[in-house]
């Protein structure tokens, strides 16, 4: 699926009224490309008012190397890297 195509359907998801997401996983763009996108993904859908976006990583390592690149504001989770947005109070 095309990222712009996930995106669009994750906006409808929120628009429907669910307020946590998880919207990819970061993991291998060997192992699973359909995922290779992830980072985009996290982004785009943090741009979305009052949804709070999770993403699954395989390892604390691919935490640490991934979260950089999806902004500022990220709170750590189990196995998930999320952000709340301002509307959430975090």
């Amino acid at each position: 699926m095309a990222t712009d195509v996930k995106l669009r359907w994750i906006a409808q998801i929120a628009a429907s009224g669910l307020r946590e997401i998880e919207v990819g996983s970061f993991v291998s763009p060997r192992a699973i490309p359909q995922m290779a996108d992830t980072g985009e993904v996290v982004r785009g859908a943090l741009a979305i008012d009052g949804l709070v976006v999770c993403a699954s990583t395989g390892s604390w390592r691919q935490k640490l190397d991934r979260r950089a690149g999806t902004g500022e504001g990220i709170r750590h989770q189990p196995h998930a890297i999320a952000r709340s947005v301002k509307a959430a109070g975090h």
